[in-house]
């Protein structure tokens, strides 16, 4: 137990402040992302490859303008929103794609449409109702 002692020390004095200066980096660096994207809507869809070619050939084109798009391949986010940041804002909760959100004075909320998705678009084959809650629901957030 005694030689351990210098062992226990060094974890208290090195690892435990650099893990709280690493907490306090990326908490700034995540208020500053979201000061930078204050009011800013955006609409995040999957790689899939029959998901991503209906959403870029059919759904982006007919959103509103100013609405960010990000893409999630599984493992890593892209577009409008990092991985990182991604991460820390829990924006995926294992709730499905394609989700939707807005930030708004520092606060996130978004939604998942995976559900509507499923119904509009695979069942039913009604993309244009597809599209058109789309934006509604955008408009209500």
């Amino acid at each position: 137990m005694v030689l351990l002692l210098p062992l226990i020390i060094a974890i208290i004095i090195i690892v435990i402040p650099l893990a709280i200066v690493d907490d306090f980096k990326s908490k700034r660096m995540l208020k500053k992302w979201l000061r930078n994207n204050d009011y800013s809507y955006f609409f995040i869809y999957t790689t899939d490859k029959r998901k991503r070619k209906f959403i870029e050939s059919t759904v982006l084109s007919q959103l509103n303008k100013g609405i960010e798009q990000a893409t999630f391949d599984g493992k890593e986010f892209s577009g409008f929103i990092d991985t990182k940041i991604a991460r820390m804002l829990s924006i995926y909760d294992n709730q499905g794609f394609p989700i939707i959100g807005k930030i708004e004075e520092g606060k996130l909320t978004h939604e998942s449409l995976k559900v509507e998705f499923q119904e509009m678009v695979i069942r039913d084959k009604n993309e244009k109702a597809f599209v058109s809650e789309v934006q509604e629901r955008i408009d209500k957030l």
